[in-house]
């Protein structure tokens, strides 16, 4: 498991019980700095990193708000991600599972708005990116 799936777990878990202190604030600043350096580090585009990085700058305005249940959903929508679309990426089981979860959350919340936002990141890194 990498470090980057490590620290999606714990920030989710810490995420999950309600939990924002400065442990978890690390883990997620440290998980942010190590995509946006392996981001800086490639030569070429990794949508899958762009939109990790995406879904963190969304978690972190909902950890801004309070939110801390909307932004744990946002960090579990990533956890299983490879750092690549081209390395072990089942697009079938993300769609079909992890976004209908992700989905389905954010509608029991009436955050159509976030709804939106995030089918526009999907479009933008996963789905016109990959082409």
């Amino acid at each position: 498991m990498s470090v980057k799936q490590l620290g999606f777990l714990y920030i989710r878990g810490a995420l999950f019980n309600n939990v924002y202190h400065d442990r978890v604030k690390k883990a997620f600043s440290e998980t942010y700095e190590e995509l946006l350096n392996r981001k800086n580090k490639e030569r070429y585009n990794n949508n899958m990193i762009d939109f990790m990085l995406a879904m963190m700058d969304n978690a972190k305005e909902e950890l801004d708000n309070g939110n801390l249940l909307l932004a744990g959903y946002d960090i579990n929508l990533l956890h299983n991600l490879p750092e690549t679309i081209y390395n072990d990426w089942n697009e079938e089981y993300f769609y079909k599972g992890e976004l209908i979860g992700y989905l389905d959350h954010m509608s029991e919340a009436n955050r159509i708005d976030k709804v939106k936002k995030i089918i526009h990141i999907i479009d933008i890194y996963l789905v016109n990116g990959n082409k």
